[in-house]
């Protein structure tokens, strides 16, 4: 076998035990056993050109892009699709913030912060735009959208005032900014990356300081709880 053969071949290997560890990392409750897998993940990243760096940065984010529609049980994905098409009009275009490779409304620009997130992306869509979205400010016109979804991503934001401040500047008037989040804390995987935990109550808060007219409910499906927090402006 030649050289070169060898190496790739050592190279698949090598991602293959870093997946199966970040698979583990996602579930594992033991904080022991999770600081040793973390740092034999690093280790083996760093021998892996297109993950070098992990988890930092938005490499964190295009690594999870490889798996992230498992990560998300496909009836959680189905209920709260149903629920946000309850919500928004569905004649219109929304916005989908922090998009990732699974975006709930089909009729949707996508943002993301993770090219990666958004190769994985197997539906066309009508515009994918990588942008961070703490970047203000985004690169739409103002009243261009009739809705705006962020599913799961707002304890992963630093600034929500600056952040919903732009939101309500792409939203037509009328327009709604839905935000979903899990009723329960993060798994602790997730938690490296978070900015804040923020409750629901914080989140229709800031919403109402920038005027918009919000509603809060919680929703069960199976053994999940998730929270919908709409605004309109």
């Amino acid at each position: 076998m030649k050289k070169e053969e060898l190496k790739i071949i050592k190279l698949e290997n090598l991602k293959d035990d870093f997946l199966t560890i970040l698979l583990r990392l996602t579930y594992i409750r033991n904080k022991k056993k999770r600081k040793q897998l973390m740092k034999r993940a690093k280790a083996i990243a760093n021998k892996i050109p297109e993950f070098k760096g992990w988890p930092k940065g938005k490499k964190f984010w295009d690594v999870e892009a490889l798996a992230w529609v498992v990560k998300i049980p496909k009836h959680v994905r189905q209920f709260i699709r149903k629920e946000l098409l309850k919500r928004i009009k569905l004649s219109g275009m929304n916005l989908s913030l922090g998009s990732g490779s699974y975006p709930y409304v089909r009729k949707s620009v996508l943002l993301d912060y993770s090219e990666k997130m958004l190769e994985q992306v197997i539906v066309k869509f009508k515009k994918k735009v990588v942008h961070d979205i703490q970047k203000i400010p985004w690169p739409f016109k103002k009243n261009t959208f009739d809705s705006i979804s962020a599913v799961f991503i707002i304890n992963y934001l630093k600034n929500l005032k600056k952040v919903f401040k732009e939101a309500k500047r792409v939203l037509k008037t009328k327009g709604k900014l839905i935000i979903v989040q899990s009723a329960k804390p993060l798994g602790e995987f997730y938690r490296i990356k978070e900015a804040k935990e923020y409750k629901p109550d914080d989140i229709a808060k800031i919403l109402k300081q920038l005027g918009f007219k919000t509603k809060v409910e919680k929703k069960k499906t199976k053994r999940t709880s998730l929270v919908f927090i709409e605004g309109r402006k």
